[in-house]
Parts: structure tokens; C-alpha cells; sequence
């Protein structure tokens, strides 16, 4: 999975001593528009423009990397 995020644009959201981590539902209202791919703890999902895609609701997840994934470059093989 690492190996097709080479080059991509990524945010890292380290921790801070004493402050909570990014959430889901934090990202969602940074980054209203684009599509990212969201490494949480314990668990990856997508969040495209302002939107968190997965079959259960991990917003209240902590976010620890997002990988900014351009339309014409997700369909590369």
C-alpha cells in the first residue's frame, strides 16, 4: 500500500504532549474538498471533499496520515 503513496502529497499529524490528536471529523471540516486517504489508528479509510466513505462511522478516529489523491492520478495502474 506504501509503495502507491510514493510521490503523493501527505499531511503527517504527529502528537503533541498534553493535546488530542486530529479526529475524522476534524479532517472533514480542514479539508472540505479533495479526495484522501486517511490512515486512522487501527484502521485506513477515504475521505472525499469534506466526506469520510466506509462502512461504519470512524470519525471519531484519530487521524495519522492523509495521503491527497488527484483524480487523474487514482486511476493509475
Amino acid at each position: 500500500m506504501y509503495k502507491y503513496f510514493e510521490g503523493k502529497p501527505r499531511l503527517i499529524f504527529k502528537a503533541i504532549k498534553g493535546q488530542p490528536r486530529i479526529k475524522g471529523s476534524d479532517f472533514t471540516e480542514l479539508h472540505p474538498k479533495g479526495t484522501f486517504i486517511l490512515k486512522m489508528s487501527g484502521h485506513v479509510a477515504v475521505c472525499k471533499d469534506g466526506i469520510i466513505l466506509d462502512i461504519w462511522d470512524c470519525t471519531y478516529r484519530s487521524v495519522y496520515t492523509a495521503w491527497k489523491i488527484d483524480e487523474v492520478t487514482s486511476n493509475e495502474n
